[in-house]
Order: structure tokens, then C-alpha cells, then sequence
């Protein structure tokens, strides 16, 4: 049997930890749900209900593009792309 040059079991401790790493900072609903403010809340329980940017504005007393804002950091925060991602992964992390 071959020794196990030093530089290897090195490379193997850190791929190890960076590992580790990873899975530990994966999102779970209480960091997610700690990342939305309550407004993008409420933005995304009305997304969830169907309510159009419009409805929404209307229904928040705010306005298109503050909604349009909301939406957008709804997505980033969640990792998603559109509405339905949105929805679908709030559900997912039981945020909905």
C-alpha cells in the first residue's frame, strides 16, 4: 500500500469542511422567512392569492414600482426567476 502524500490528506480536509460549509448555510424557512421583510411578506401572499402589481399597489397603498422593488428582492432573496418560482418555493419552505 502507498502512503498518502501530505498535500492530499490536506486537500481532503479542507474539501471536507468546505463541504460542510455549504450544507450549513443552506437556507432553511426561518432564515428565509428572517431575509423578507414583512412588506415583501405581504407582497408574497398576495402573489400567492393571483393579486397582479396593480391589485397589489392598490391593496398596499403603495406604489407600482415599490411593488415592481418588492417583487425583485423577493426573487433574489428566494433564488428564483418569476411569479410561479416565487410561489412554488415559498411553499416548498413553508413560508406560505
Amino acid at each position: 500500500m502507498l502512503p498518502t502524500p501530505p498535500n492530499i490528506a490536506g486537500y481532503l480536509n479542507r474539501l471536507l469542511k468546505s463541504c460542510k460549509h455549504e450544507v450549513a448555510n443552506q437556507d432553511t424557512p426561518q432564515v428565509v422567512t428572517q431575509q423578507l421583510s414583512k412588506r415583501e411578506l405581504e407582497v408574497l401572499r398576495l402573489l400567492a392569492a393571483g393579486s397582479s402589481n396593480q391589485e397589489m399597489a392598490e391593496k398596499m397603498i403603495i406604489g407600482l414600482n415599490t411593488v415592481k422593488t418588492h417583487l425583485s428582492n423577493i426573487y433574489g432573496k428566494l433564488g428564483v426567476r418569476n411569479r410561479i418560482q416565487a410561489v412554488t418555493h415559498a411553499r416548498e419552505l413553508h413560508i406560505l
